[in-house]
């Protein structure tokens, strides 16, 4: 499975999984993760329309009153500009993350 290997060959890089995008150009979600990103004071992770798995944690996350997250296309161009980036799953919770390009 594709997921699989993303997330293997980008262990074996020294990271922990590898996000995907759609045929629009929108960054989706990992092998094994949702991913959220904060612009300014916005956190927003991709909607489910553009392809994205409906993760446990995630929908946990978007009810959360604190975070304030909502759903929205993200563009690579805005995930290289992002001002603090997680990734999450239901297994390892909320995990800060950076990006290796």
């Amino acid at each position: 499975h594709a997921y699989d290997a993303a997330w293997k060959a980008a262990e074996l890089a020294g990271g922990f999984d590898c996000l995907f995008v759609n045929h629009a150009g929108h960054v989706t979600e990992g092998g094994r993760c949702n991913v959220f990103v904060r612009l300014g004071q916005t956190w927003i992770t991709p909607p489910l329309n553009d392809g994205v798995l409906p993760g446990i944690m995630r929908a946990v996350l978007l009810e959360d009153p604190h975070l304030q997250a909502r759903e929205q296309s993200l563009t690579i161009a805005e995930l290289l500009q992002a001002d603090e980036i997680f990734v999450c799953n239901a297994l390892r919770g909320r995990l800060p993350a950076t990006l290796m390009v």
